[in-house]
């Protein structure tokens, strides 16, 4: 092989060049018109291999009866004769083909026989190539193509405000007909039109253009690929968790003054579309959320619906799923959401894209729904679209209490949604799919209830024991059971402990070199009992707030008068003020505290049916706060 460009010999084996031929190394090149521009040179370089089983650029053959084959019988039926003799033979192949409309002239077939001579395809070489006619390139001066750049990345390219390619070819027209004012006649530039814009847009990427002009969440989103999603094959094999505030704004249970919109987190099954779990609340979207969210998921619903006697059907979804599909904020990629899938049995936990609804689309298309079927047919809507919100005033028209709404979500859910068909199911209900797949998967669930609580705990390493016990986030932790370790291994110990942020009231002790937990209580337990950490942290800050006055106050004065002090302005401050004295006074899955020298242990992989404690047992979902009988009272 010659370098022509600099003379430089280089020799192959033929096997070594075949192989190079076989790998796509090795392309063979007819003539440089065949060569592709830069543009559709980066589009192939960016294809997978799977698009390039094919050549990159299309080679047009001619079959017979086309162009280039009637051109070479012209050149098969006068090669070897004398002019006289070729103006006879073409005059004879004019008479069988009848094409062109007029006989050829013999300096024509003469032309088109020297295209043909050497050529090992002659109706290739002799192809029409009207293709390649025209002109290359812009038609416009520099200076105008100049002034279109610049139009374009200042004007076109520009979010606020986004204008059209019509305003943008106005813009540059303007300014082409002030340079043409202080030129002469014979220098002034041609106006430009709609074309000659759409081309110099055309030199930059659709995606930048995209990203420029709607940003670049929009833009992946109108560049986004469907490939017919994720396809499944049984219940509880990928179950998509997302979070939505609800669209309706709730009244206060004793007083009936708004409180705000409540947040939802909830988990669909993606094979049978059902709803296996939620959790609603005054609580943002947080792992304290997500917490709840999965340990109503996994529990049977039997008890929980207990509390719903209004409720006709049963809710057989329940289960540890296979897979986790969540989002990607910041409390989904907590340390604790991976021991969390690590202890319920989850295989595998995926996080969708950024601003990427479309990678779980199940839950997406239920928060569509649960508005649409549900929310905005009751009163106090905020209504998402505002073009449908028209004179309608949700502050005046609330009639829906906090404990009511409760009542109302879980009705719809199981009586409504789960019992409705779907045209994705083939005209079944989501109950019907799951029960007529229940051959096909296991309904595994963990061995105790009590695992449940250790579901999204906090792990802190390094902390100290003594006498005093364990010190963490201004709480003290200690039962006899810390002196027995500590009788065993040591006066003061360095100890890992894990901190459930749904309920401060107990951590669990690691044994130091030993994988077994020991839950121990806090020593305020009128404190601590059901407290979250996002109550705690309002408290602490409460606390300091009155220490920096001089004033000395303990964290359950502090909680006390952080509740007075949002009493006393609930008529005044915003919604979002209310929001937060609700989340602040919600009290969630209160367990019962065990008794000192009862200090619960947990072993790893299964714990020990002795050491779990009657509450954990017989815990149900969250939504039990809501208060049913003094709604039923008030209904009657």
């Amino acid at each position: 092989m010659t370098d022509l460009d600099t003379g430089l010999v280089d020799q192959k084996s033929a096997s070594s060049l075949w192989a190079a031929y076989e790998s796509g190394e090795l392309v063979f090149v007819g003539d440089r018109a065949n060569a592709v521009n830069s543009k559709l040179q980066a589009i192939i370089q960016g294809l997978s291999e799977a698009a390039l089983i094919g050549p990159a650029t299309p080679v047009q053959k001619d079959a017979d009866g086309t162009i280039g084959a009637k051109r070479a019988y012209y050149v098969l039926a006068t090669r070897g004769k004398a002019k006289p003799e070729c103006i006879k033979a073409i005059l004879t192949a004019w008479n069988e083909l009848k094409w062109p409309t007029l006989p050829p002239g013999y300096s024509t077939v003469m032309r088109w026989r020297f295209k043909a001579n050497g050529h090992p395809n002659p109706t290739l070489a002799l192809r029409g190539r009207n293709e390649r006619k025209g002109r290359r390139g812009h038609r416009y001066q520099p200076e105008v193509l100049e002034i279109l750049r610049e139009v374009r990345d200042t004007n076109y390219l520009c979010a606020n405000p986004r204008i059209g390619i019509a305003k943008a070819v106005g813009i540059a027209s303007d300014r082409i007909r002030l340079v043409n004012a202080a030129n002469p006649a014979s220098e002034r530039l041609p106006i430009p039109k709609r074309k000659a814009m759409r081309a110099i847009i055309a030199e930059i990427d659709a995606e930048e253009v995209l990203a420029a002009r709607y940003g670049a969440d929009k833009a992946m989103a109108m560049l986004r690929v469907s490939l017919g999603g994720v396809k499944t094959t049984r219940p509880l094999e990928r179950v998509e968790i997302d979070h939505t505030v609800l669209s309706i704004i709730l009244l206060d249970d004793d007083d009936f003054t708004p409180i705000g919109r409540a947040f939802i987190t909830t988990s669909k099954d993606a094979f049978t579309r059902s709803v296996l779990g939620f959790y609603w609340g005054a609580e943002n979207p947080s792992v304290v959320s997500l917490a709840r969210c999965i340990k109503h998921s996994v529990q049977p619903k039997i008890e929980f619906l207990q509390l719903y006697p209004g409720v006709k059907n049963d809710w057989p979804c329940f289960g540890a799923a296979e897979s986790w599909v969540i989002d990607n904020g910041l409390e989904e990629h907590a340390s604790a959401v991976q021991q969390a899938a690590a202890e319920g049995g989850v295989q595998k936990v995926e996080f969708c894209g950024r601003v990427s609804p479309w990678q779980k689309p199940n839950i997406e298309r239920f928060f569509r729904t649960q508005d649409q079927d549900l929310i905005h047919g009751l009163p106090g809507t905020t209504m998402e679209n505002i073009a449908k919100r028209t004179d309608f005033d949700p502050k005046k028209d609330m009639l829906i209490r906090w404990s009511t709404f409760g009542k109302i979500l879980v009705k719809w859910i199981v009586d409504v949604y789960m019992q409705k068909p779907q045209r994705i199911l083939k005209n079944r209900s989501p109950y019907q799919v799951w029960n007529e797949h229940k051959g096909s998967f296991t309904q595994w669930v963990p061995d105790t209830t009590t695992i449940l609580e250790c579901l999204f705990l906090r792990q802190v390493y390094d902390r100290t024991l003594d006498h005093q016990g364990i010190e963490y986030d201004c709480l003290i932790y200690n039962s006899l059971d810390m002196r027995v370790i500590r009788s065993k291994l040591g006066q003061k110990l360095k100890i890992n402990i894990r901190a459930n942020d749904d309920d401060l009231s107990y951590i669990y002790v690691q044994v130091p070199g030993h994988d077994v937990w020991v839950r121990v209580p806090c020593l305020d337990q009128e404190y601590a009992a059901g407290l979250t950490r996002w109550q705690h942290t309002k408290c602490k800050k409460m606390q300091r707030a009155c220490v920096d006055e001089g004033v000395e106050m303990s964290l359950a004065e502090a909680r006390q008068q952080i509740r007075d002090d949002i009493a006393e302005e609930l008529a005044a401050v915003t919604q979002g003020r209310k929001k937060a004295w609700a989340r602040m006074n919600e009290r969630h899955d209160r367990p019962s505290v065990p008794s000192e020298g009862k200090s619960e242990q947990l072993e790893h992989p299964t714990l020990d049916e002795g050491s779990v404690d009657s509450r954990a047992d017989n815990e149900s979902d969250e939504i039990q706060v809501l208060d049913v009988e003094y709604f039923e009272k008030v209904s009657q």
